[in-house]
């Protein structure tokens, strides 16, 4: 099958779900492309993340990899670590890494995030593995720095987060291999959640292409999320 008729696979970050490709989604839809952007276990409005780790979501997408067939990995933040998990798929042709949380051996984060994750809402949560949801004020400093004041984070962050994917990321514990097939690696200039040394750093794991975008931590919704879209999509269905 050739490469401008595979699915492509979109996995979101934390306290996301797929909603958050809805521009995205409807963009390559148009383009005639299929795509297919998933929800991760427990991440459904209402949805239970209790006690989830970031391997739960990983053997979940391997499983949907497993069926879909040949298909193109687009992972944005925690969705991005998962898909450097699972891009070693047989189905897996290519894989974009969009401001994508750093593997073991790369610092995982910033140390603004480290002051702000100790506060005693986010410790308990650390501490018992339960889920819980970001800070209104804390998701427009390290994420929404880059969106208009129209998103309200509620909107943009829907979903609840569990205490033992965020204690794995936090910890820059997940061990990956470095991905044997073509790989892009994208950073954003403004991103304060995962800076663009960390997606350097990351690209150099995989030996990707690496690229650095305008904007903050949410290219998907920023008002240049049509020229990055379009970039990607370019980028995966060239030889």
């Amino acid at each position: 099958m050739r490469d401008i008729f595979l699915p492509i696979v979109l996995l979101h970050g934390m306290w996301g779900n797929a909603n958050q490709f809805a521009n995205w989604s409807q963009f390559l839809n148009d383009c005639g492309y299929t795509v297919v952007p998933l929800t991760l276990p427990g991440h459904e409005l209402g949805g239970n993340v209790d006690k989830l780790s970031i391997y739960n979501y990983a053997d979940a997408i391997e499983g949907f990899l497993s069926r879909i067939g040949p298909c193109h990995l687009v992972g944005h933040s925690m969705g991005g670590l998962i898909a450097q998990m699972v891009g070693h798929h047989k189905n897996v042709r290519k894989v974009a890494l969009v401001t994508s949380a750093a593997p073991y051996g790369i610092s995982p984060t910033t140390l603004a995030i480290k002051l702000r994750m100790l506060r005693p809402r986010y410790l308990k949560a650390l501490c018992t593995g339960e889920g819980y949801r970001v800070d209104d004020g804390d998701a427009r400093w390290l994420m929404m720095n880059c969106l208009d004041d129209m998103f309200k984070p509620s909107e943009v962050f829907p979903s609840c987060e569990s205490g033992v994917a965020t204690w794995e990321l936090s910890q820059g514990s997940v061990k990956v291999q470095p991905l044997k097939k073509p790989t892009l690696v994208i950073g954003c200039n403004d991103d304060r959640m995962t800076p663009v040394r960390t997606q350097e750093a990351i690209a150099d794991l995989h030996g990707a292409t690496y690229r650095t975008y305008a904007g903050g931590h949410l290219p998907m919704l920023e008002h240049r999320w049509r020229r990055n879209i379009n970039d990607i999509s370019t980028w995966l269905l060239t030889k």
